[in-house]
């Protein structure tokens, strides 16, 4: 691969991480904005059921299937031990949009291990055997 082909792939990788980050964002507002009790399959099939007609649903949706897109190109040119290990991106997105945009709490373990999970991984991801 050349420099500019790595360049794209984490790029692509980079936006595949945001969009999930912002799916699974849209679907935890949306089951928090329904707020109905899930606990029996009953009730699940029923919260499952009114989810459907919430805008942030669609919207995760679309953005889930824009990511699948994104990953065919990407795995039509990276390997996917490199390209899946370096979406671990995410973590750190997904405590940040947690945090900043869900308004939760996210505290200093959560955020060292987060960092150290991506950390590991890109290592893992841009050694050479």
């Amino acid at each position: 691969m050349t420099l500019d082909s790595v360049l794209s792939i984490l790029l692509l990788i980079l936006l595949i991480s945001l969009a999930e980050t912002a799916a699974q964002t849209c679907f935890k507002s949306a089951v928090e904005k329904v707020d109905m009790p899930s606990e029996t399959f009953g009730e699940m099939l029923a919260l499952s059921l009114r989810l459907l007609f919430v805008f942030r649903v669609w919207v995760g949706m679309w953005l889930g299937l824009g990511v699948l897109g994104i990953w065919a190109v990407v795995l039509s040119h990276a390997e996917l031990n490199f390209a899946f290990s370096l979406s671990s991106v995410h973590y750190i997105f997904i405590a940040l949009s947690s945090k900043f945009i869900l308004k939760e709490r996210v505290e200093g373990k959560r955020w060292f291990g987060t960092v150290l999970i991506t950390l590991g991984i890109a290592i893992v991801s841009f050694s050479r055997d």
